[in-house]
């Protein structure tokens, strides 16, 4: 198994982890909503289950309205969630844009654009 398949495997795993404590609650966290709330049924001073998923739920339903103000004019980079740029000076010596949601950039591709770099600069030194 490859580096980068082994680093998008733990980034899904911790995302999903992330997702299911909205739902089940965390007894380590702060509780959500400090004022008076329905989930204060199921006790006060932790993150009760289901309490963070409905805050993403609201601030969901906040930006659903204004979503042609927000969302970008070109509807492509909604799914752009980043990229790696490695410049050398004005000069772009690796350049990656993820493809969509939890698409990340190959690291030994990245490296070896860094080592091509360094062999092509060791090269021109010699030359010199």
């Amino acid at each position: 198994m490859s580096a980068v398949m082994l680093m998008q495997i733990m980034a899904l795993s911790m995302r999903m982890m992330q997702v299911i404590r909205g739902y089940i609650g965390d007894q380590s966290a702060r509780q959500v909503f400090q004022e008076s709330s329905p989930f204060d049924i199921l006790g006060k001073g932790y993150q009760r289950p289901f309490e963070l998923a409905t805050l993403r739920l609201l601030n969901m339903v906040g930006i659903l309205p204004k979503w042609s103000q927000l969302s970008p004019p070109d509807a492509n980079l909604l799914t752009q969630q980043g990229g790696a740029l490695v410049f050398e000076g004005q000069q772009v010596l690796f350049k990656h844009m993820d493809s969509g949601i939890l698409k990340h950039t190959d690291v030994d591709a990245l490296v070896a654009a860094l080592e091509a770099r360094d062999a092509a600069g060791s090269i021109a030194g010699q030359q010199q």
